[in-house]
């Protein structure tokens, strides 16, 4: 994929400066909610000339945003399978293929606006702001959550796509389950990926994963990690649901074990038995 990540970076840099560019930007995704679509990105360094594959049908909003698991999401997974592993770490990548899943009546556009705090949906946001007042906060708030959905903002949050962008964190999620799974020949698939998708252990293992070089890359270890936060859940030890404390608290407790200890060569269960014996950090 032909793309550049300097123009995408300079157009948004362009766009998050001037008010009356972010209105113009948030009237585009209403009224091109499909075709031309991509007209707007002409100039954002995008490769919209190779093909990509599209889903048998079109993306619900929920699958778009949350991507559940369900007897589809091997399908949905193929569809990136031409695409190295390099490129699925690449914001202009993301920004290619969501404006021609678009184009092509796969996405609607308006659903790269949606809003998680409070709930709302892409469409909706965008009636009411520009039916409203138009103020500069909710303008920049929904444009900023416009980009990050459609593949990130490096300049301002670095190569965050797997956290920032869903199809994107899908795509890693379900990457790293099926690889996690093959150390974890005991546990489902499924669980592994509802584990990793939870944001609060996603956002922390992000940059484990694969943008910076740690112990945790180890796909051994990891699948340890995994396994330690999963039986915590069960155990009452990793609370389900408001789980960013005891997240925090895991890894900090994971941590000096994996810097002190050449576990990369140990069996697993060996790894999560000294993951267990760790004192809670203090």
């Amino acid at each position: 994929m032909k793309t550049d990540a300097g123009k995408l970076e300079d157009q948004q840099k362009i766009l998050l400066a001037n008010h009356g560019a972010r209105i113009e930007f948030l009237e585009h995704f209403r009224t091109f909610r499909n075709k031309g679509f991509s007209s707007y990105f002409a100039e954002w360094g995008l490769d919209l000339d190779s093909a990509i594959e599209l889903p048998e049908r079109a993306w619900e909003e929920n699958v778009f945003c949350t991507h559940p698991w369900d007897r589809n999401i091997d399908k949905d997974f193929s569809l990136f399978a031409s695409f190295t592993r390099d490129e699925m770490k690449s914001a202009a990548a993301w920004y290619s293929i969501h404006v021609k899943m678009v184009e092509a009546r796969f996405l609607q556009s308006d659903f790269f606006a949606y809003s998680t705090q409070p709930a709302e949906k892409g469409g909706n946001r965008i009636d009411r702001i520009l039916n409203g007042k138009r103020e500069e906060k909710e303008v920049d708030d929904c444009t900023r959550a416009i980009l990050r959905h459609m593949g990130g903002i490096p300049r301002v949050r670095g190569r965050r796509a797997a956290e920032d962008c869903p199809t994107a964190k899908f795509y890693w999620c379900y990457w790293f389950a099926c690889q996690i799974g093959k150390e974890l020949p005991d546990v489902e698939t499924r669980n592994i990926y509802k584990t990793l998708y939870n944001s609060s252990l996603w956002r922390r293992l992000v940059n484990a994963l694969e943008y910076q070089v740690t112990i945790l890359s180890n796909r051994r270890i990891l699948a340890a990690f995994v396994a330690f936060i999963m039986e915590g859940q069960e155990s009452g030890r990793i609370r389900k649901g408001t789980q960013g404390k005891e997240i925090t608290e895991a890894v900090e407790l994971v941590s000096p074990l994996t810097s002190s200890r050449h576990l990369a060569a140990v069996e697993i269960k060996e790894i999560l038995a000294l993951f267990n014996k760790a004192e809670p950090p203090q």
